[in-house]
């Protein structure tokens, strides 16, 4: 959530320079300069989100094997939960 929000405001910082630098600029270069912040937050937030699935998965995994360790299969691990609750 922190990288998140760290990116997030940088992004806001580097879209604020490249509106100071090319808003009263005209051209096609400028236009593109003034859509490269939206750009590159569109896939550093692909990226992060491709890391964040491959933690979630992680510790998903790591979580689950732990789990069978005690309880067995998932078949045991329902009927305890059943029994228990």
């Amino acid at each position: 959530m922190k990288i998140a929000t760290v990116v997030m405001l940088l992004n806001f910082k580097f879209l604020d320079a490249m509106e100071a630098r090319y808003n009263d600029v005209g051209g096609i270069v400028a236009n593109i300069m003034l859509l490269l912040p939206s750009i590159v937050y569109a896939v550093a937030i692909a990226v992060l989100n491709n890391l964040y699935h491959q933690l979630a998965t992680f510790l998903t995994e790591w979580g689950e094997y732990g789990t069978y360790r005690l309880y067995g299969t998932m078949a045991d691990i329902d009927t305890n939960v059943m029994v228990n609750f």
